[in-house]
């Protein structure tokens, strides 16, 4: 995504928001199966020379998104905690700072038994959210086999209004 937009324009700024491995708690990631481990510096390493500004706040994104000083976003992607509890926190820490116009993209909405086997919330917030705001379900549709069943996963584009 960041090549694309460093194609598309100059100045682009990636803000990343997440724990960085060191710095969850076991009770943190026992409660959302998202949990992968992936560190600071390779995630810096990973990002470093793709021609954008580069800015990774460590730890638990309810708190260090809430209290972050960002300047207007034009796209935004979530891809975080998979409950509702984190995935509404996410939305809601990041609204006040999207741009008119603006694009967010949420990863994992999910089918229906994802969401009453393995607690996958961003369906339901999405799902709320449609009664406000213009949102695309994009294809294609990923497909895991699980314990309960099929894990349908995609994506779900939300468009911020612009300026009238």
């Amino acid at each position: 995504m960041i090549r694309a937009a460093v194609r598309e324009r100059a100045g682009v700024r990636y803000w990343g928001f997440d724990f960085f491995t060191a710095q969850a708690g076991d009770e943190t990631k026992g409660r959302d199966s998202s949990w992968r481990r992936l560190g600071l510096e390779q995630v810096r390493g990973r990002l470093a020379g793709l021609g954008a500004e580069i800015n990774l706040v460590p730890g638990d994104s309810n708190v260090t998104l809430a209290s972050a000083h960002l300047p207007p976003v034009d796209f935004a992607f979530i891809d975080g905690g998979h409950s509702y509890d984190n995935v509404s926190a996410d939305w809601r820490n990041l609204q006040p700072h999207l741009a008119p116009g603006a694009a967010v993209l949420f990863d994992d909405y999910t089918n229906v038994s994802a969401v009453q086997h393995a607690g996958y919330g961003v369906r339901r917030l999405v799902d709320e959210l449609s009664s406000e705001f213009r949102i695309e379900l994009l294809r294609p549709i990923d497909v895991f086999p699980t314990g309960y069943g099929r894990l349908e996963t995609r994506f779900a584009l939300l468009h911020v209004p612009g300026n009238s």
